[in-house]
């Protein structure tokens, strides 16, 4: 199965989770306007809708996901609930970027776990399992 990557008006075809980890670290290491490193990026299969979306802000070392389809989001197991919201950028109108300040209780993923949920999901198109998730 292919899968696409959205952020904003870009899309990206995704072959292998090496390339859709690779599209992440780059686009999480990149500065917003404010000087934070954060983006956010929806997959999905290429003729479906979107199913995973993920929030990685590398300052904060954290990350927040969302599956989609039941509005969950996915917690780590031992990372507490971090103590602010947690800014990323996600693009909006075209390449206009608009700051999503990530709620505290969803913050709770670091980016190398949600690398490997983003790769899990890819691998099985299916909700990564490695991951205990909660209702939004």
């Amino acid at each position: 199965m292919s899968y696409r990557a959205i952020w904003g008006e870009s899309t990206r075809t995704i072959s292998s989770a090496d390339e859709a980890e690779e599209l992440l670290d780059d686009l999480s290491r990149d500065y917003g306007p404010d000087g934070t490193r954060g983006i956010v990026v929806s997959f999905g299969p290429t003729d479906g809708p979107m199913e995973l979306e993920v929030a990685i802000n590398t300052d904060e070392g954290r990350a927040a996901i969302s599956w989609l389809r039941s509005r969950e989001y996915a917690v780590e197991a031992g990372i507490p609930r971090h103590p602010r919201t947690v800014p990323a950028w996600a693009f909006r109108e075209g390449d206009t970027l608009s700051q999503r300040h990530l709620p505290p209780d969803q913050t709770r993923v670091t980016p190398g776990r949600a690398l490997a949920a983003v790769r899990e999901y890819l691998d099985s198109g299916r909700r990564p399992n490695h991951l205990a998730w909660t209702a939004a």
